[in-house]
């Protein structure tokens, strides 16, 4: 059995565990209002018993007090790591719709009425040459128009252009953002072990700490693991940002040596892609956390034109003449096709930027090269080469093309800055005989200055200079000589209210120009409400998630002054026990 001095003893402990408690309950109290405080918790533990062997060879138990076994946080992991996560989801979204609200806001209005109005201005302008097509002022009205239209287009494209290459200064940003923060928690590791290893818990490190981790959970996915030396491990996409060893870094470099868009990149840790996969990005796979993603998603990794759009092969483009189609032929232009979707499906669909520029490309190259094929008609011929191949090339179609007020023919209305339409060849024939033609200069996906592109294209400066330039008398060889040509125009007219655009590959669903433009317009509007709808329930779960945390982490005022009065209590007995045990102790010391 335990003797007075073993009671005095429990006395002291107990003084010692309310002293304890006090402090802790006023340090709570101190700092119910400071941003990432977590609320701190005494944890009380039995010391060890004495154990005596009794008469019936049992053991008995005498308690020497109690002590202070942990100031505990109250923090629960899982609410941590939900709450980053979709804290990440809401960055991510945010950024989309942002993105979103500036690309509607270049285009004027939510609706494009605008815009609109200047493709109506074109086609107006059309009609009325139909009408008078030897009438200067609707001459000069049509290049007026179709120059207004380049330019807004062009501009409009300029502007998209460079707010994608202005997202570079938020790419760099973050990333010092990033490493900063790496370096701040690396430093807190240092300070948490040395402290713990002394047997302390560093509290107000820890918060600091998590602080640190709420933060950067918004700019990019974070994967955390503590482990017993109070030491936290942060992986961002698989690769240690912060370790026991050390923090990492991160910095940017361009996407590729032709492209002003940059990219993070590790500065150290074996380097590479900060993210490795492409740009689709799903809530299931988790691919849609955080600013840095967002931002790059969003953006994409280049500068969408028209040919990133792909075309489904057509049947009758691989039909001969009897009607034979072309099996093999066919079937390889549909994988190509096929190889071509998922590419957009992965690389151009997720962002909103690339996709828009693809989207007005496409749009302009099909209004332009339906004016110029109208004006400058083109058909196929089969000729053999100096090595005794044969080919099929385009030339211009002398017979239907109408020419100028000046006898010439093949002046198109819109021109690329570095190619002509036509090369001036002699050709060789089937049958052995030569031609002189005018050979269609074809666009090549592989030199943008080939492309009837919105970086490249502009209103024939012939034509500019004189209207008479404009092809609109039928040629000899149609036999309407010296009629105008309104039959071209009429044609062209037909074709401005046909569907002949795709502005989804998936869907495969043709648009005249009008309808493209507005389902164009409605396509980045529906991106904008899917990410205002994620932020709508993101933010409702970031806050709900953070509630359940605060209900444990938050400092209850009237809660610490209740455990500031028990303690005291506790205090205040565990005073009186000493006092008693100190009597008894004179008391026996003064009889003996």
């Amino acid at each position: 059995m335990g003797s007075l001095f073993t009671s005095f003893n429990t006395g002291v402990s107990g003084i010692q565990v309310a002293q304890s408690g006090l402090n802790v309950s006023a340090h709570n109290i101190a700092n119910a209002d400071t941003k990432g405080y977590v609320r701190q918790q005494l944890i009380v533990a039995d010391h060890t018993y004495i154990n005596t062997y009794n008469s019936f060879k049992g053991i008995d138990q005498t308690g020497i007090g109690t002590h202070v076994s942990l100031v505990l946080q109250r923090r629960n992991e899982f609410l941590d790591i939900k709450f980053r996560e979709e804290s990440g989801r809401l960055s991510f979204y945010e950024v989309r719709s942002e993105t979103v609200m500036e690309m509607q806001e270049l285009f004027g209005e939510l609706q494009g009425q605008s815009f609109t109005k200047d493709m109506e201005d074109i086609w107006s302008a059309f009609q009325e040459l139909s009408k008078m097509p030897d009438d200067i002022t609707s001459r000069e009205l049509l290049i007026s128009e179709a120059d207004a239209f380049l330019s807004k287009c062009q501009t409009l494209y300029t502007q998209i252009n460079e707010y994608q290459v202005n997202l570079n200064s938020r790419i760099t940003e973050i990333v010092e953002k990033v490493n900063k923060m790496s370096e701040e928690i690396y430093n807190l590791n240092k300070d948490i072990v040395y402290y713990q290893a002394t047997g302390q818990r560093p509290n107000d490190l820890y918060d600091a700490r998590n602080e640190i981790l709420d933060e950067l959970s918004k700019y990019v996915p974070i994967y955390t693991k503590e482990f017993s030396n109070g030491a936290v491990m942060v992986n961002v996409e698989g690769i240690p940002l912060v370790s026991d060893g050390g923090y990492y870094t991160m910095t940017t470099e361009k996407i590729n040596p032709g492209s002003d868009l940059l990219k993070p990149v590790w500065a150290d840790n074996g380097g590479g892609d900060v993210f490795r996969e492409g740009l689709s990005f799903s809530s299931e796979t988790k691919t849609d956390i955080g600013m840095l993603k967002g931002i790059l998603v969003t953006r994409g990794s280049f500068t969408g034109k028209y040919t990133d759009m792909p075309v489904k092969p057509k049947e009758e483009d691989f039909t001969d003449e009897n009607g034979v189609l072309d099996k093999v032929g066919y079937r390889r232009a549909k994988n190509e096709y096929e190889k071509q979707v998922e590419y957009y499906n992965e690389m151009v669909r997720p962002s909103v930027i690339t996709t828009l520029q693809t989207q007005l490309d496409t749009l302009v190259h099909g209004m332009v090269t339906t004016i110029n094929d109208a004006l400058c008609p083109n058909k196929e011929i089969e000729i053999v080469n100096a090595d005794g191949t044969t080919e099929i090339i385009k030339i211009l179609d002398t017979e239907r093309a109408p020419i100028g007020c000046n006898k010439e023919m093949g002046h198109e209305l819109f021109q690329r800055g570095g190619y002509e339409r036509y090369t001036d060849e002699i050709v060789t024939l089937a049958d052995g005989t030569t031609m002189n033609v005018k050979r269609y200069n074809e666009e090549d996906p592989d030199d943008v200055f080939s492309l009837y592109t919105l970086s490249q294209i502009k209103v024939n400066p012939d034509i500019v200079v004189d209207s008479s330039y404009l092809p609109l008398i039928e040629n000899t060889e149609s036999g309407f000589a010296n009629g105008y040509a309104s039959s071209h125009i009429s044609e062209l007219l037909d074709k401005w209210e046909d569907p002949v655009l795709v502005l989804d590959p998936e869907s495969g669903t043709t648009y005249s120009f009008k309808d493209f433009y507005i389902g164009m317009i409605g396509t980045v509007g529906t991106s904008g409400k899917v990410a205002n709808d994620f932020i709508d329930s993101e933010t409702t779960l970031v806050s709900s998630v953070d509630a359940q945390r605060q209900s444990l982490t938050s400092v209850s005022t009237d809660e610490e002054l209740v455990d500031l009065v028990r303690f005291q209590h506790m205090y205040s007995a565990c005073s009186r026990y000493i006092t008693v045990i100190d009597e008894m102790l004179e008391t026996l010391i003064t009889s003996l």
